[in-house]
């Protein structure tokens, strides 16, 4: 599921998000943002909060509420330009903010946070947090 949605999200910007490349999270730490471009987005899988269940249902089923977040990592040379960092968050959000992965048992992504992390190697580094719900099912045995 995980993979799927990161899929999901990386094809939506590719078509939304036009001035920029749109990337997954490379296999290896070592190869994140070789070669150095000035306008790259990376998208991976940042974390999943879950919570205490609040039950099993009749149906011995056990729901247990969960938030799956991944994060778009903004590699870019400018502020403002119209392929810098400032028009591309906006993009990011509006082509993700209630986006439907199609994805079983996943809900429309919504944005959490966005802001600056550094600068690294002359480029702006800015990060963007979506979130979607996927309740975790078991039957319980």
């Amino acid at each position: 599921m995980l993979a799927e949605v990161e899929k999901a999200i990386v094809s939506r910007l590719s078509e939304q998000v036009r001035g920029v490349k749109i990337l997954p999270f490379p296999e290896s730490p070592a190869d994140f943002g070789k070669p150095i471009s000035s306008a790259t987005l990376f998208v991976g899988f940042k974390q999943e909060r879950l919570e205490a269940p609040p039950g099993i249902n009749p149906q011995r089923i056990l729901i247990q509420p969960r938030t799956l977040e991944y994060d778009i990592v903004f590699r870019l040379k400018d502020l403002r330009s119209h392929t810098s960092v400032y028009p591309v968050i906006d993009h990011v959000r509006d082509a993700l903010s209630g986006f439907d992965t199609k994805v079983h048992g996943v809900f429309p992504l919504y944005e959490l946070q966005s802001g600056f992390v550094a600068v690294v190697d002359s480029l702006w580094l800015y990060t963007a947090t979506f979130a979607c719900s996927a309740p975790y099912l078991r039957k319980v045995l």
